[in-house]
């Protein structure tokens, strides 16, 4: 499929012609501006560019011309694409670089065939790739080591500023962030230029040096070293560019970034200083980097690369970054886990540390391999990540370690690898390893990658934990059974099963369910509940052994699906013996009942709350029901629907809680009618063996006719304390009326009103009704600095209801709010006798003709335009406050 790249800052056009171009079987990536449109020339390699040149930032002209004027790009054929079909702007295309020429609108057909012509002729013009010699091991060692070098600040470089992106993802506006993602475009196009210029077949191809026959080692390095020079300003020429604008975008950030934001900064800039220090020290670099090689020791695997196998890999892995970075199928799933990070690079293992925590896992950091293995020793991980290349122990010597371990083998590996590494990998696969991570670390490949082994681990655990709760299931005395759903035939047993069905479990395996349910309407009720996949917790069935003999089981059932099919899973437990105790004591309590409710005196239990548990029949009528449930019913508060007298009530209970039990208490009490009767009532507390409080027994008798006898006797005594008592009362009223009393009560009222009006001109409450964040926070936060209460309502509906509720001073109300507008809230504010006589002050973004009186008329009290001028606001707000105070005063 060719690859086209469209380089189109306008988003109509890039959707429509990038559709019309898939659907003819190109695969088409986007640039949105000049800049983008060259670096995605040599970091994604189209087949072909079609670029719009009227193009902000850089227009198509001057990109076409940097596409043309790099080695790289040069042979990559460009179609300008324009909306002027002015004279003589084919010529000017074709003098930029421009291999053809569209007009705009687009002519598709023409467009595809023009395209079609460029790509065969570029075909045609292709030539074979150049193979490495077989005799270059001590080659590709050097180029594998000086590219892992250079990549480790680069990879900080990339990762640092993407985490910075995300972070600001939000304010995409700012300066800030435009200048980041240049530093991340910078620092791309360095990890690209550093894969390109150290293959050994684009070195062949610009005749960096001359193949040789190594006859000995002291030789192969001399020819080498003959050839440095011009590598090493090869390499200079490529990487100082990008490399230059990262430092310069860094210093120019450290200058004016927030502090938050420094340390990270930091951290990029001394990155590419460092790769600035190499870059420019290449050439004794290189040299240290050739002396170092041991020729004994090519053959190792991190020694051995085939370019073309690296270009493959680079492919595949940029293929994959873009397929998961159009939708990643990790997205939604919640991250989790605790993984062990080994790297011997320090801003490596940072870099990891703080990309996983952001994906919600815990992560642990070793920067060699002995510390690694000895953090194993006293915690468990749930995934390692291993860089290959360290000093001292290397990569493979700790793998080897870790799945000899007993207790470390399960743990899954993940290889850090750079992207030519590809025979190591190969290596730690083989030794045990699950999978590896290219550097750089792209964030949606790593999620992904990690996510994965992850789910592996948990599967093979899962499967350890099914055959550990087999075992379990064949050990348990609870019997279980595993059915069909459909027929109910019986799939597993244990041998707890074939026990209470009294049954051998080979006999047992050949019966199906319904033959030992004892009813089958029975049966029949829970096939319905486990058809709609319910579960059954604890139900009670009454079961039948082989024999015929019938017994009580308690049943918890639950449907899956087992091999496929539609099952139901059977824990039981036997009852039978906890029926027949059940039987006895409802036995018993009947005869207890029959006691009970013959009782000639009223007998009742009650709730330490005081709420009925019981009553018996001569207690209704005492009391005027018809029976106990009628009283049980309407009864649900003893203290007031029984008690006359609350003082005989907190009395009564006083007297039960100091001494567990009242005997004889005499009171008033309601009858339903509302007749008042007088009761004696005996209680005692019962309580458990721990001395818990239960519930309370007692006993009543009505002995209103008695207490009828006595008030008769004591109601002349009655009269007479009555007239006392109305003698005193008369004589405390004209001394509480004096002058001078009543005139200390209304200077202290007087006091206290005074107080409470100065604590509430102290913070007067504004409500503040605003949908936009950033608004409701600078001027809430501006509001409160001015020494005023703020309350926040985000749309119209909230903003009326919080007005009634929170009885604001006044209300600020922007007029553009979701649900219900500012116009319709405040006409509802003004029409609610409860909140109209709130203030409203409407803020609006459009100071149109008109808008004052929009507001007046829907019953604003005054009006204001965005951006609020804070001194005219508060102003506006006093005013309107000392307004509503007067009205308040006078009314």
């Amino acid at each position: 499929m060719p690859k086209v790249l469209l380089v189109e800052d306008n988003e109509v056009n890039r959707d429509m012609l990038s559709r019309r171009l898939q659907r003819r079987g190109y695969e088409v990536f986007f640039a949105v501006n000049g800049a983008e449109g060259i670096s995605k020339t040599l970091s994604d390699k189209p087949d072909i560019v079609l670029i719009d040149i009227d193009l902000s930032e850089m227009n198509g002209w001057e990109a076409t011309q940097q596409i043309k004027a790099n080695p790289q790009s040069k042979n990559v054929p460009v179609i300008a694409l324009t909306a002027d079909a002015m004279a003589g702007d084919s010529k000017k295309a074709l003098a930029a670089g421009c291999d053809d020429y569209v007009t705009k609108p687009i002519d598709l057909p023409r467009l595809l065939e023009k395209i079609e012509v460029l790509l065969k002729e570029t075909k045609s013009q292709r030539q074979e790739p150049i193979t490495i010699p077989q005799d270059s091991r001590s080659q590709h060692a050097l180029l594998t080591l000086l590219r892992h070098e250079l990549c480790t600040p680069m990879n900080a470089i990339i990762g640092y500023s993407e985490m910075l992106l995300d972070e600001l993802k939000s304010h995409q506006d700012s300066t800030l962030f435009r200048d980041l993602k240049k530093i991340y475009a910078c620092g791309t196009q360095l990890l690209t230029l550093a894969n390109v210029i150290l293959d050994p077949a684009q070195l062949q191809v610009k005749q960096l040096y001359t193949p040789v026959r190594r006859t000995t080692a002291q030789s192969h390095s001399a020819d080498w070293l003959l050839n440095i020079d011009t590598f090493g300003s090869t390499i200079r020429l490529e990487l100082l560019t990008p490399l230059s604008t990262i430092i310069g975008y860094c210093e120019m950030l450290l200058e004016e970034a927030s502090v938050e934001f420094i340390p990270d900064l930091d951290r990029i800039h001394t990155a590419a200083q460092h790769l600035l220090s190499m870059v420019n020290d290449i050439v004794n670099l290189s040299g240290q980097q050739l002396q170092a090689i041991d020729a004994n020791r090519l053959d190792t695997p991190h020694m051995m690369m085939d370019s073309l196998t690296a270009t493959s890999l680079v492919q595949n892995a940029a293929t994959i970054i873009h397929a998961l970075s159009e939708e990643s199928p990790w997205a939604g799933v919640p991250m989790g886990g605790t993984l062990l990070v080994v790297d011997d690079n320090e801003t490596n293992c940072d870099l990891l540390e703080r990309q996983l925590e952001r994906q919600g896992y815990t992560v642990t950091t070793a920067t060699n391999g002995p510390l690694a293995l000895e953090m194993l020793q006293g915690m468990s991980y749930d995934l390692i990540l291993l860089d290959i290349i360290m000093p001292g122990m290397n990569g493979f010597e700790v793998l080897q370690k870790i799945k000899r371990h007993e207790n470390w083998r399960h743990i899954p590996v993940i290889v850090l690898s750079a992207l030519d590494e590809i025979d190591s990998v190969i290596r730690c696969v083989e030794m045990g390893a699950e999978d590896y991570i290219p550097k750089p670390f792209k964030p949606v490949l790593l999620r992904a990658k990690i996510a994965t082994c992850l789910e592996k681990k948990r599967l093979r655990d899962q499967q350890t934990l099914t055959l550990a709760q087999r075992s379990i299931a064949e050990a348990t005395p609870i019997p279980m059974l595993l059915s069909r759903l459909f027929d109910g035939a019986i799939l597993y047993a244990n041998a707890t099963a074939g026990s209470i069905f009294g049954l051998p479990i080979k006999e047992l395996l050949n019966r199906h369910t319904q033959d030992f349910y004892f009813d089958p309407t029975e049966r029949q009720n829970v096939l319905d509940a486990l058809s709609k996949d319910e579960s059954i917790q604890c139900r009670e069935l009454q079961c039948q052994r082989a024999d015929g003999t019938p017994f009580w089981v308690t049943a918890s059932l639950q449907p899956l699906t087992f091999n496929g099919e539609a099952s139901v899973l059977y824990a039981l437990c036997d009852i039978t013996d906890r029926k027949q105790a059940e039987d006895s004591l409802r036995l018993a309590e009947e005869k207890y009942r029959s006691i009970f409710e013959n009782a000639p005196l009223g007998i009742y239990q009650s709730t330490p709350d005081r709420y009925f548990i019981g009553i018996n029949s001569a207690m209704a009528r005492i009391y005027g029901y018809d029976s106990s449930a009628a009283m049980m019913e309407a009864v649900t508060q003893i203290d007031y629907q029984i008690y006359v007298d609350p003082n005989s009530r907190d009395e009564f209970r006083r007297l039960l809680e100091k001494q567990g039990e009242v005997m004889g208490f005499e009171c008033q009490a309601y009858r339903q009618d509302g007749d008042i009767i007088w009761v004696s009532e005996s209680v005692r507390e019962v309580r458990d063996s721990s001395g818990r409080l239960l519930y309370y027994e007692g006993i009543v008798e009505d002995v209103t006719q008695r207490k009828l006898v006595i008030s008769a006797l004591k109601h002349q005594v009655k009269d007479l304390q009555i007239e006392i008592d109305q003698s005193k009362r008369t004589r405390q009223v004209d001394q509480m009326t004096q002058p001078d009393y009543f005139q200390r009560l209304k200077t202290e009222a007087e006091n206290l009103r005074f107080q409470d009006d100065d604590k509430q001109r102290l913070e007067p409450k504004v409500l503040l009704v605003e949908d936009n964040e950033m608004n409701r926070d600078m001027l809430s936060r501006r509001l409160q600095r001015s020494g005023y209460e703020v309350v926040i309502a985000v749309d119209g509906v909230e903003g009326v209801s919080k007005a009634a509720s929170e009885n604001p001073d006044l209300v600020l109300m922007d007029m553009s709010l979701p649900v219900i507008d500012g116009w319709e809230a405040t006409q509802q504010l003004k029409a609610n006798p409860q909140t109209r006589n709130i203030p409203v002050i409407a803020l609006t973004a459009h100071a149109m003709a008109g808008d004052h009186e929009t507001a007046l008329a829907a019953g604003c009290d005054d009006y204001d335009t965005k951006p609020i001028d804070l001194p005219r606001l508060l102003k506006k707000i006093k005013t309107l406050l000392e307004k509503a105070k007067s009205a308040a005063s006078a009314g």
